[in-house]
């Protein structure tokens, strides 16, 4: 079995029920309904319903295999900007021309789109 990938969100509300519950009881009250998690029943400022999306089985693996977070649209664009052109991530070699290039299309593009974007745009 794999870990879950899941959202930040996630993986903080993860953090903040098995200090409530133990893995087991959150397994548990996971499969007793579908959307059994309600943010009204909570006090804590914190969205518990974004657990319903996740499956039984995700749960399970989460609790007891482990998590990788999903990375957000803009972490995944600065990873690409970052790195893609540098770490064998493509078959053909860029010279320094192309890289440039390939950085300020993604500049451009997150101008365009009015997206700011720490590492890109800011």
């Amino acid at each position: 079995m794999n870990k879950v990938t899941v959202t930040k969100e996630q993986q903080e509300t993860l953090q903040f029920l098995t200090k409530v519950y133990s893995a087991e009881d959150i397994v548990k009250k996971h499969a007793l309904k579908k959307n059994f998690w309600d943010n009204t029943l909570w006090s804590e400022p914190i969205n518990i319903e974004c657990l319903n999306t996740l499956s039984v089985d995700e749960i399970v693996r989460a609790l007891y295999i482990g998590i990788e977070i999903q990375k957000t649209p803009h972490e995944r664009l600065r990873d690409c900007y970052e790195g893609y052109l540098d770490h064998g991530h493509s078959h053909y070699s860029f010279n320094a021309d192309e890289k440039h290039g390939f950085r300020l299309g993604i500049a451009v593009t997150c101008f365009v789109l009015g997206e700011k974007i720490v590492g890109i745009t800011e």
